[in-house]
């Protein structure tokens, strides 16, 4: 069996990832000009539960979580020191906010606003979102 996906699966399960939105990502991949809304969404559902194309998808999000985990922790030593030093200026509204921050940052806290596009069947977050076009921009840059 082969398990090697064409550039249009590859590039679909990467925009699936990305937005989260298995139509969104289908019409960034294939030629869906001549296509009903139906037939797309069927096509784009039929994908993401192709097994090649759902293991190649896990594969991604694996790869963004390794480095959005080394990507947290930087995050987070910044507001350690952010705070250490507030402790020492007896600032105690940036030791606050900076907490806040820190515990937003682990999933502690979650804004409201944060949460109105929230597709319950997929765990693709914002973060997830950035380190994906920090990598596409990181692969344009080399690719020059």
């Amino acid at each position: 069996m082969n398990n090697k996906l064409t550039p249009k699966q590859e590039l679909f399960a990467q925009k699936y990832v990305e937005s989260g939105i298995a139509a969104k990502a289908y019409k960034e991949a294939y030629s869906t000009d001549n296509m009903k809304d139906d037939s797309i969404y069927r096509e784009a559902h039929e994908l993401v539960h192709t097994p090649k194309i759902s293991s190649r998808i896990e594969e991604i999000k694996q790869e963004l979580r390794d480095e959005l985990s080394i990507t947290t922790k930087d995050i987070d030593r910044v507001y350690e020191e952010a705070i250490s030093m507030a402790y020492l200026q007896n600032d105690p509204s940036t030791i606050i906010r900076g907490n806040a921050e820190r515990s937003k940052l682990h999933g502690l806290i979650t804004d409201k606003s944060q949460n109105t596009n929230i597709n319950l069947n997929e765990d693709v977050t914002d973060k997830q979102q950035e380190v994906v076009k920090r990598r596409d921009e990181r692969v344009k840059e080399t690719s020059h």
